[in-house]
């Protein structure tokens, strides 16, 4: 048996405090080393990598200065003739700009309030920004995500004025409902870049301006739309909720929609969800505002009480309309829902508003077949359609339809459902001179990694020259000749998932194999289908 003095314990005991202390002193002299580009002045410099100009056609024109760190920055105004001076301390002109020191990069703009830009750099790492005005006016710099933006609001007789609801109400009814739609994002932020070149902030302002068209066309009386956008500018969130609660005060909101697309890391990920708040997440203010919106100008005893009721009211009214859009949106052929009901999120936009609201994913940008078919404009017209339709529930509202003819799709942004399996010796130029389309069309509307065809291959052949939806159970229609020659064309048909649907008993039910079908509909072994998805079912080409 080993006896250990008290003498050797005790040196344990200090070695064991040594090594601690100095682990200690070492992460201290690690932490400061790290901090210390942001302790010294000059450490740290900022590059200016692109400048933009946005103007929402309304209230404000912003340039935005895309940098890779937050810079610090004085303004100074001038007025003959008007323009802004920004000093940016500490920074540099990315060479992407192609503009050397001392070298000046012009930029004529020519937007809303803004002229043109100058902006140079200086041997001390200081840029200069000269932002050349049309007219005077009250300019706002800060800093936002990874941009430096300079906001020029228009002088008042200059900014354009949305309709007032009383207005509204004596040209169409009293009982008009006022919504206020919310395309998300825009301008500098792009959202959600998916497959096939989509961009969400363009693909949700297309759909808000569809639906809003719905809404306001002057034989329609029961409703009435308001846009948080109408242009490519990105409004900000606590903008976009004070634009709605200055019409709820007015008695010009009765709810709010607020309309995005999806994006997943996994690309399986797919359908319309929809999000409302929970009852934790409504603010005080928002039920504060709410409770004078719902008395309409009348006092009341705003006690705990109060409160509660009118947090259940919010809620169950956000859950209502949620449901109502999303029984609408998935009726469409193809879309399913990932949810039976809305989910609850902690959605800014949604947190302060005076009125009920919700949050629209109308699907998922990194998913190919929810990608294919929201780039499509006329489904977009549908997913307007069905949203509006799901309001009509959600109010308890019948209307004259309007009467006016529906938007016709392009050509190139239109597909009409057309396939071709390759065979040895096609290439792209070969299959789009069969079928007289482009070639870039073709490689927009497949997924062809090095634009290499591999033999088997199923393509979808783009449609025609025009396509109109009168319907929507209409098909649509491709006005396109058919090519001369049609080798190796398939005669499919599709089937709709339904509960209890499995690979295998599809493949049973058509006489085709599990690994046809994971070919043709690009799933993979880990793939899963839902009720509502839409599988193209292959055959035999008819030779």
């Amino acid at each position: 048996m080993t006896v250990v003095s008290g003498s050797t314990h005790t040196r344990r005991r200090a070695l064991s405090s040594a090594w601690w202390q100095t682990s200690v002193h070492l992460a201290l002299i690690l932490g400061l080393c790290a901090c210390l580009p942001r302790l010294v002045p000059g450490a740290t410099v900022s590059r200016i990598r692109r400048l933009d100009c946005w103007d929402d056609a309304r209230k404000t024109t912003r340039v935005t200065v895309q940098v890779d760190s937050s810079p610090t920055w004085t303004v100074q105004e001038y007025d003959s003739p008007p323009r802004v001076l920004v000093r940016v301390q500490q920074a540099q002109l990315d060479k992407s700009l192609g503009v050397a020191q001392e070298e000046k990069l012009f930029v004529n703009f020519n937007k809303g309030m803004v002229g043109k830009v100058e902006a140079w750099q200086t041997s001390a790492n200081r840029v200069y920004l000269y932002v050349y005005l049309n007219a005077k006016c009250k300019t706002n710099v800060y800093m936002k995500n990874s941009f430096l933006c300079l906001d020029f609001e228009r002088p008042k007789e200059q900014q354009v004025v949305v309709e007032p609801p009383e207005k509204v109400r004596q040209r169409k009814s009293v009982l008009t409902k006022f919504v206020v739609i919310d395309p998300g994002h825009g301008g500098e932020e792009p959202g959600a870049c998916g497959l096939y070149g989509t961009i969400e902030k363009g693909i949700v302002l297309n759909i808000s301006k569809h639906l809003a068209a719905l809404m306001n066309d002057p034989k329609n009386k029961s409703f009435h739309a308001y846009l948080t956008r109408e242009e490519d500018f990105c409004p900000q969130l606590e903008e976009r909720v004070v634009f709605a609660n200055e019409l709820a005060a007015k008695g010009g909101a009765d709810c709010m929609v607020s309309i995005h697309c999806n994006w997943a890391r996994n690309a399986n990920a797919n359908g319309v969800e929809i999000f409302r708040l929970s009852e934790s997440e409504v603010t005080q203010e928002a039920i504060r505002g709410m409770s004078k919106v719902t008395a309409g100008g009348t006092k009341i005893n705003y006690n705990q009480e109060t409160q509660d009721f009118l947090t259940r009211l919010r809620v169950e009214d956000a859950d209502r309309l949620g449901k109502s859009l999303l029984d609408q949106l998935c009726l469409i052929p193809g879309f399913s829902r990932r949810a039976e009901y809305a989910k609850q999120a902690r959605f800014r936009v949604l947190r302060n508003l005076h009125v009920s609201g919700v949050l629209v994913e109308v699907g998922f940008l990194s998913n190919w077949s929810d990608a294919m078919k929201i780039k499509n404009p006329a489904v977009q017209g549908q997913i307007a359609q069905k949203i509006y339709d799901g309001l009509k529930a959600y109010f308890g509202v019948e209307t004259v339809e309007p009467t006016r003819s529906k938007p016709v799709a392009s050509a190139a942004s239109t597909t009409s459902l057309r396939y071709h399996k390759t065979v040895k010796g096609d290439s792209l130029w070969s299959v789009a001179q069969t079928y007289g389309v482009n070639v870039e069309d073709l490689c927009n509307t497949n997924v062809i990694p090095g634009r290499v065809l591999r033999e088997g291959q199923v393509l979808v052949i783009p449609g025609g020259s025009g396509f109109r939806i009168a319907s929507d159970s209409e098909p649509i229609a491709s006005s396109a000749p058919a090519p001369t020659t049609r080798p190796s064309v398939l005669s499919e048909q599709s089937y709709s998932v339904k509960p209890g649907d499995n690979l295998y008993s599809i493949s049973k039910r058509y006489s085709v194999s599990i690994q046809q079908l994971r070919t043709r509909n690009n799933l993979s072994k880990r793939s899963v289908i839902h009720p509502g998805d839409v599988l193209v079912i292959p055959e035999r080409p008819n030779r």
